[in-house]
């Protein structure tokens, strides 16, 4: 997993962080899905939900909001 701060145009920065493919899937390109929260980002819930569909083949992208 990634944590890559995203600057928004009036200079606030959300933090994303990028779950990608286990190594057993290639080397990508993969589909991507963006999962935008206003809650932590770090709930098991949402940590589960980036684990099944990475061992699905997605990239998963989970986005705070404001």
């Amino acid at each position: 997993m990634l944590n890559i701060p995203v600057p928004m145009r009036d200079g606030v920065n959300l933090s994303a962080d990028i779950w990608l493919p286990p190594s057993s899937q290639g080397n990508g390109p993969w589909p991507a899905l963006l999962l935008r929260t206003i809650y932590d980002n770090q709930e098991a819930r949402y940590i589960g939900w980036a684990r099944e569909f990475t061992n699905r083949g997605y990239a998963v992208i989970m986005q705070d909001c404001r």
